[in-house]
């Protein structure tokens, strides 16, 4: 009797739980849709826009970019969201598994020629990391030249550090002066640029399997967090990678993993 009445309390606090974040969502609000892939590859992540919240239908989501293949409808995704407790808070990343019910045309005319998609409302609701695979502190001995671009291609004029990489994304962290304007906030789209090459020839990855142009890593990413560093106008900020193709997250893959066996032979170089 007991353990039954701890269950229907737990399951209608979760029920109230998502009720809750359904209704904090809102039309127009940008989500992340995560593909997740069998054999450990790296997450897919995909930035769609919020329709509408349907209590009966589902969410409504618009065509991410790749397009989702309507062959893939019934298939399990997970849909992501930043959410804040108040102005200078972090947030924190919060998701729910779902399926796409069904791929439809938009009703109203200012959308008309856009597909969108169903999918399914939450049971429960869960922290997510966009970046779950495994990250790997950069050496002090290994050089990888490092810059941002705006979303329009604009170089950025800051100095930028790469604090740490997984094939899913990057940490970086850049001084910024006091009192100017932000140079990226959370849910930004821009480009990182990072010269692999010295991180290649170190760890003899340059073989002919291994395109040139792979040693110069050019990829849309999305800030899913920032951070204040240790010092005035320092900062941080947390990347997603957007756009990678296959060769580019398996070569990432490799490198991280050559990486963390180089730091555990050789852990006094991780500083």
């Amino acid at each position: 009797m007991l353990a039954r009445e701890h269950h229907q309390r737990a399951a209608a606090a979760e029920s109230s739980e998502v009720r809750a974040f359904l209704k904090s969502l809102s039309p127009g609000q940008p989500v992340d849709l995560v593909i997740t892939h069998e054999g450990g590859s790296p997450l897919e992540v995909r930035q769609a826009i919020l329709f509408e919240i349907d209590l009966h239908r589902g969410l409504v989501v618009g065509q991410p970019e790749p397009k989702i293949p309507k062959a893939a409808k019934g298939q399990r995704l997970e849909l992501t969201v930043i959410k804040r407790g108040s102005q200078r808070d972090a947030g924190k990343r919060v998701g729910f598994y779902t399926t796409i019910a069904a791929f439809i045309d938009s009703e109203t005319p200012e959308n008309s020629s856009r597909q969108l998609l169903v999918l399914t409302l939450p049971q429960e609701l869960h922290q997510v990391n966009l970046r779950s695979s495994y990250r790997v502190p950069i050496p002090s001995s290994l050089t990888l030249p490092i810059s941002l671009r705006s979303r329009s291609g604009e170089r950025l004029d800051v100095k930028v550090d790469l604090i740490n990489l997984s094939a899913g994304g990057a940490f970086i962290s850049y001084h910024h002066p006091p009192g100017a304007p932000p140079l990226l906030r959370a849910g930004d789209i821009a480009f990182i640029e990072v010269d692999l090459t010295d991180a290649l020839q170190r760890f003899d990855m340059r073989s002919s399997a291994v395109q040139p142009a792979l040693g110069h890593l050019r990829t849309l990413c999305r800030v899913v967090r920032m951070h204040d560093g240790p010092d005035v106008g320092c900062h941080a900020a947390a990347l997603a990678f957007m756009n990678l193709n296959m060769q580019q997250k398996d070569l990432l893959h490799m490198l991280v993993l050559k990486i963390q066996r180089f730091l555990v032979s050789k852990p006094g170089d991780a500083v």
